[in-house]
């Protein structure tokens, strides 16, 4: 695009030869707004072979002469606004293929135009035209006559009335007219019928009050017709009847506030209905019952405040806008039929719930726009899933909802959505996501959960909050007041490729944070609190080296915290934050040295103190841990002949039990069996219930056959399993030392003998002038 000002040797007021060169394959100039008095300045031949397109609008042409410019291939020509009142006949000589031509806001008379060559015209502007069009029709007509190509005519302001109109129609072949913000109240019977060809009529602001079906000519090819921003406030029956080809209808900004069956009679070609902001109150089965094959409908801004069953029996509809309105609720059935729906709008109604199955018949919904709306105050009666069912669907916007409440969404409101790609959360409370789930969305690619609502102060999402996303490749959680993320949070993201978290209150950046994103390829944190800080150290490194991200803004981080105004947080030097490892190093090594020489000094100066705790200790353990044993009532069992009884008594007795240290509790027969028991059971249970047997054996006892066999059954009541001995020793009162064997041992001998033998010389004395031998046996533990 040239501007004249960038054509430094060409006066102001035009265009010279100097300005063109280089330009041989200029297709576009655009010199409006500038001050062009002459376009064609000098005697010299200016020629633009490639120029398509050429804009003169708001300057200051008067005259329009264009006998020096050659544009051979110009199709596109504008003069809007240039306050210019003649034309040179051979002007358009230049322009031989010239294809669109627009005066508007010209004080240009249309006689000017009368012997202007332009036989490839197809498209002219006359719009606010002074004079009025309407002043010189007949120089009008023999114009549009000489125009053999015109088909298309934008006359606005023309005020034009029907007789004229119709005049227009006579002379012209025109499929194209737009005749907005020209006064017609009230079409009148016949005012188009001049008009065969014509395809395409706007009637913008022309202030109509009222529609009747005789405007329109019996055979008219209208395809397209704009009543917007007019006065309409009923549609009489059958209206549009007489126009059977029209196919793209736009009442828009009228008065409809009811509108009846019959209104639409006869319109089986129409595929587009554009009713927005028409004051509609209410819509039924029987509202577009004769425009069943539309296929786009537009209800936007209206007053409706419920949608009925069966609303909208449309097999064909693609299309359907209902946003601004007033919906409070879409009853059950109330998209029956729409089998072929796919972009639906409810945003910007007072939707508080979702009846169950309202979306069911929607099979092949790709889009659903619910955003500013009142939804997620359920209670126990509301369906969990108000979403499953559609299958087709792409992209789900739920942003700026405003519940009452508590706020309470089940973890099943997404469920049914597998193959969504597109999920807008934008602008909700916090409470939201307390119980939302996004497991079951496993196509998703591009979710957005920005300006969150916090509970308090801020919000900080839970570390599986994203789980099951990992298709997800666009991400926004911009402006949602997060002070700190976890370090999982992103985890399982692997094809996220744009992430943003653009003003919020991260005052540090993880780098554990960010590990996980392989694919990541554009990172926004702009206006964050970011410090200049260690912590932010390797953040300002990495977003200046690697190589494959596009850290955005980078430049504009500021650092924040005391005494860091106007400092930019990547020109700031994080050197002093790599330097400690020195230091770090050398007291590490220090503490390590200083607990080893301790170490070594404690075992040095309590070495066999600790080693006597450790075996104390290991002792009372391995006591604590044995099985706990048998309570006895007696000491040691003394087993001896009779004829040794009185011995016995006297000396093994008084030692034991009168004069030893400690004293023991002996079991003797003749003193402590129980009397009337067979004398074998009472030698068991004084056995069995003493800790020791005592043996004294003397020749009396070996020649004895009774005591034989009860040294017999002593050893029987050993276990099988213990390594216990059982010897027999003989001993002499000369013999200070422990006794040699005199009977085989029927055991191994076990180490605790040679303890028992070395605890019971001293105690029994009297046992050496006796000559009597005796045995001590440990039989049990």
């Amino acid at each position: 695009i040239w501007c004249l000002w960038s054509l430094p040797c060409c006066p102001a007021s035009g265009i010279c030869v100097s300005s063109t060169q280089g330009l041989a394959n200029l297709t576009f100039l655009d010199l409006g707004s500038n001050q062009i008095s002459t376009p064609c300045m000098g005697s010299s031949w200016i020629v633009f072979p490639s120029l398509r397109n050429l804009s003169l609008n708001s300057n200051g042409i008067s005259r329009l002469d264009l006998s020096n410019c050659s544009f051979p291939n110009l199709q596109q020509l504008n003069l809007t606004h240039n306050n210019m009142s003649q034309v040179e006949a051979g002007s358009f000589r230049a322009t031989p293929v010239l294809v669109e031509l627009s005066f508007n806001m010209n004080p240009l008379d249309i006689s000017q135009l009368i012997n202007a060559t332009l036989p490839n015209l197809t498209m002219l502007h006359l719009s606010s035209m002074n004079p009025p069009l309407n002043e010189s029709m007949s120089a009008a007509c023999s114009f549009f006559k000489s125009l053999s190509s015109l088909t298309s005519l934008d006359i606005q302001h023309s005020q034009m009335n029907d007789t004229q109109l119709r005049q227009l129609g006579s002379c012209t072949n025109l499929t194209w007219l737009d005749l907005s913000t020209t006064g017609y109240k009230y079409l009148k019977n016949g005012v188009f019928e001049t008009f065969q060809g014509l395809e395409f009529l706007s009637l913008e602001k022309c202030k109509v009050l009222r529609l009747s079906s005789s405007a329109w000519g019996k055979q008219m090819q209208l395809r397209t017709l704009i009543l917007r921003r007019n006065s309409i406030s009923q549609l009489e029956d059958s209206v549009f009847r007489p126009l059977n080809q029209l196919s793209y209808l736009d009442l828009s900004k009228n008065h409809l506030t009811n509108l009846q069956q019959r209104s639409f009679f006869g319109m089986e070609a129409l595929r587009t209905l554009i009713l927005q902001g028409c004051q509609i109150t209410a819509v039924t089965r029987n509202t577009f019952h004769y425009a069943r094959k539309m296929e786009f409908l537009d209800l936007r801004d209206n007053s409706i405040k419920l949608i009925k069953p069966r609303a909208f029996l449309l097999k064909h509809m693609g299309t359907l806008l209902l946003s601004g309105n007033k919906i409070l609720t879409v009853k059950r059935n109330g998209f029956y039929q729409l089998n072929s729906l796919r972009y639906l709008y409810l945003d910007h109604n007072l939707l508080y719930k979702l009846s169950r199955g309202v979306f069911t018949p929607l099979k092949k919904l790709e889009i659903l726009d619910i955003s500013h709306n009142h939804l997620f105050t359920y209670n126990k009666y509301d369906y969990p899933s108000p979403f499953a069912g559609l299958r087709s669907l792409r992209k789900l916007d739920l942003s700026f909802q405003s519940p009452r409440l508590p706020i309470c969404p089940p973890d099943k409101v997404l469920q049914g959505l597998g193959n969504l790609q597109y999920l807008s959360l934008k602008g909700n409370p916090s409470l939201l996501f307390l119980n939302i789930s996004f497991v079951n969305l496993t196509s998703l690619k591009s979710l957005d959960v920005s300006e969150i609502n916090p509970f308090n102060d801020s919000w900080k999402p839970s570390f599986n909050f994203f789980q099951g996303l990992g298709n997800l490749s666009q991400l926004w959680i911009d402006d949602s007041a997060i002070k700190d993320l976890p370090e999982q949070i992103f985890s399982g993201l692997t094809s996220l490729e744009q992430l943003s978290l653009s003003k919020n209150d991260l005052r540090n950046i993880s780098k554990k944070t960010l590990r996980g994103l392989s694919s990541l390829k554009y990172l926004d944190v702009s206006g964050n609190p970011l410090t200049c800080s260690c912590d932010n150290a390797w953040f300002q490194n990495w977003s200046v080296s690697e190589p494959n991200i596009q850290v955005s803004l980078l430049g504009s981080y500021h650092c924040f915290g005391p005494g860091t105004t106007d400092r930019l947080f990547a020109y700031e030097d994080f050197s002093f934050c790599f330097e400690t490892r020195g230091i770090y190093f050398f007291i590490a090594t220090t503490v390590i040295t200083l607990c080893f020489l301790f170490t070594v000094l404690v075992y040095a100066k309590f070495g066999w103190t600790l080693r006597h705790g450790y075996y104390l200790l290991r002792g009372w353990g391995f006591k604590r841990l044995r099985q706990k044993g048998q309570e006895y009532q007696y000491d040691a069992y003394i087993s001896c002949c009779s004829q040794d009884h009185e011995w016995v008594v006297n000396n093994v007795l008084e030692k034991l039990e009168v004069q030893g240290e400690p004293s023991l509790r002996l079991c003797f027969g003749p003193r402590d069996f129980a009397p009337g028991e067979y004398y074998i059971d009472n030698v068991q249970n004084g056995i069995s219930q003493s800790r020791k047997t005592l043996c004294v054996v003397s020749d009396n006892y070996l020649e004895s056959e009774w005591c034989s066999a009860k040294a017999g059954g002593l050893i029987s009541f050993i276990p099988s399993d213990l390594n216990i001995s059982y010897p027999l020793f003989k001993i002499t009162p000369e013999e200070g030392t422990i006794p040699q064997i005199i009977i085989k041992p029927q055991f191994n001998i076990n180490t605790h003998v040679q303890k028992c033998w070395g605890r019971l010389l001293p105690l029994c004395p009297c046992l050496w002038a006796s000559h009597m031998q005796l045995v001590w046996e440990c039989c049990r533990y």
